[in-house]
């Protein structure tokens, strides 16, 4: 992992003993973050506690969901959802890959008969979360450009969103975030 550093950052990973696909997240140095472990069967996702001031904390999830992910898996992510909001661990933002490209985030619907889709959507409503992103974030060739990477809150503290070109060969644009904390 170490040709992955960055000085001044720590990298937390879900995967860190593989040179497999997973999830990493570079944590500056000078932040008071926390690992957190929660007992959950859905494997693909890193929880982190974030300390700020006058005691305040985000629950940091980023998550990955595959596009070849099958209705086992996707209700466990529901779950880890619905776990994550039943805890109230501090506010909660949630950055990450869905992979469900018939979701239209204007209007909260979809156009596919996918039930994970539609479950998906009602487990955010019920959990009263917002999502941010509004601007397709995954394009390749001539591939129709859609919205699979998701900005996930609990509370109104994202101040902006910048969709930035991708690293490298990815067809997945950066999404840089302000939050107000």
């Amino acid at each position: 992992m170490s040709e992955l550093a960055i000085p001044g950052y720590n990298i937390i990973s879900n995967n860190p003993k593989t040179n497999s696909r997973g999830i990493i997240v570079y944590e500056r140095q000078d932040l008071v973050c926390t690992h957190l472990n929660y007992d959950t069967s859905f494997s693909e996702f890193v929880l982190l506690a974030i300390a700020g001031k006058q005691n305040k904390k985000i629950t940091l999830n980023v998550f990955y969901r595959s596009l070849s992910s099958n209705v086992d898996n996707d209700s466990k992510l529901f779950d880890l959802i619905n776990g994550l909001c039943t805890a109230k661990i501090g506010n909660l933002l949630c950055p990450g890959d869905c992979n469900w490209p018939n979701i239209n985030w204007s209007t909260w619907t979809t156009s596919s008969r996918s039930g994970s889709e539609i479950k998906f959507i009602d487990t955010l409503r019920k959990n009263f979360l917002n999502q941010y992103v509004s601007k397709p974030t995954r394009s390749w060739g001539d591939d129709l450009p859609h919205i699979l990477d998701l900005v996930i809150t609990s509370e109104a503290f994202i101040d902006n969103i910048s969709i930035l070109a991708p690293l490298g060969k990815s067809d997945h644009s950066v999404l840089s975030i302000d939050c107000k904390f």
